[in-house]
């Protein structure tokens, strides 16, 4: 059975029940109200579309956003990576550098000390034969010595080496690489 409420509801919509209305609906009233009626609809479909475009604009950043942070996360991941292993090529360095300090230093000091006692022609003779491939050996020994012995060596170079060696000797000095 229905209740008074909804027996109400369908006569709204049922044609005859506008005639039955005290005053009576006109036709141009019917029209109207049909007219009012379809546009409404048309507004709400319309907003229902720019809806839905809108709900697919927001999944489409949605799914941005996604990618982002994925890639986000694969850079963090690397960035984690390569600082492990600076971390772990700073502690090989550091390592080397204390057994280095330990052990190599004080021969590298005793042989510098050897080659500074030593005529600077012959010094020089000994220093030159281990260019190219022990430069930097070369160089320490030089950085370990007395300027002045240090000097006198590399005036009896050939002027080039003696200035390579120099240069490099430089760079050791202030920390810097080749």
């Amino acid at each position: 059975a229905l209740d008074q409420e909804q027996v109400r509801r369908r006569a709204i919509f049922n044609f005859k029940s506008f005639e039955a209305l005290d005053p009576p609906t006109s036709r141009e009233e019917i029209i109207e109200f049909y007219r009012l009626a379809k546009e409404g609809k048309q507004r709400l479909n319309q907003r229902e579309a720019l809806l839905e475009r809108r709900r697919y604009e927001i999944e489409l950043l949605e799914a941005d956003l996604e990618e982002r942070r994925i890639s986000l996360e694969k850079m963090m991941n690397s960035i984690r990576s390569e600082k492990e292993k600076v971390q772990a090529a700073y502690d090989e360095y550091r390592s080397s550098w204390i057994t280095m300090k330990r052990t190599d230093l004080p021969r590298m000091k005793r042989t510098a000390s050897i080659i500074a006692n030593m005529e600077p022609e012959t010094a020089a003779e000994h220093l030159l034969e281990m260019l190219p491939g022990d430069t930097d050996k070369a160089v320490k020994f030089l950085t370990l010595m007395e300027p002045e012995s240090a000097s006198e060596i590399l005036t009896q170079m050939d002027p080039d080496k003696g200035a390579k060696l120099i240069l490099r000797s430089t760079q050791v000095l202030q920390g810097t690489s080749k």
